[in-house]
């Protein structure tokens, strides 16, 4: 009760709540690695690099208006490394947009969104371009939001298998 009362008076962190969201989110991924009795430190949650590749989609949005997301101009990436300040992704195009939301899976496919700040852009061999990500906030959607997210993005790889990358 008290911790709630002081909560009140002292807002939490925007960054840091989104760093705790992708810790464990991390973690999630990280227990199927551990064997058991094996491999286990003082503290799951270190700052270094985890090479770990999810499918993920990038979400643009107005820069004045960052709480309206448009899903009808999602694209897809993969995650290339992940620690709890950042995303290293993997795209076919270089990332444009300065910020932008980054929409991640966890392991029972529920879908954890956050804003993020591109620190950098660079290619890479095979095509691909490398952009570190930071995380800025946690964003919690609506449900319908989430159910039009979802709709866009069916409708996204439909598109991409009906135009030939299905292999």
């Amino acid at each position: 009760m008290f911790e709630r009362i002081t909560n009140f008076f002292r807002p939490e962190d925007a960054q840091k709540k989104a760093s705790v969201a992708l810790a464990r989110l991390l973690s999630q991924y990280e227990m199927d690695g551990i064997a058991y009795r094996n491999e286990i430190t003082q503290s799951r949650r270190r700052s270094e690099s985890r090479q770990l590749a999810l499918g993920c989609w990038i979400i643009p949005f107005e820069a004045d208006r960052p709480q309206i997301l448009d899903f009808t101009a999602v694209s897809s990436a993969v995650t290339y490394d992940m620690r709890r300040a950042g995303v290293g992704v993997l795209t076919f195009t270089p990332i444009e947009l300065k910020n932008f939301v980054i929409a991640l899976p966890d392991k029972e496919g529920v879908w954890r969104f956050f804003e993020c700040e591109k620190c950098h852009n660079s290619r890479i061999p095979g095509g691909w371009h490398l952009s570190g990500l930071k995380l800025l906030r946690l964003i919690e959607l609506e449900y319908r939001d989430v159910s039009v997210f979802r709709d866009c993005i069916h409708e996204e790889v439909n598109a991409t298998v009906a135009a030939g990358w299905n292999g």
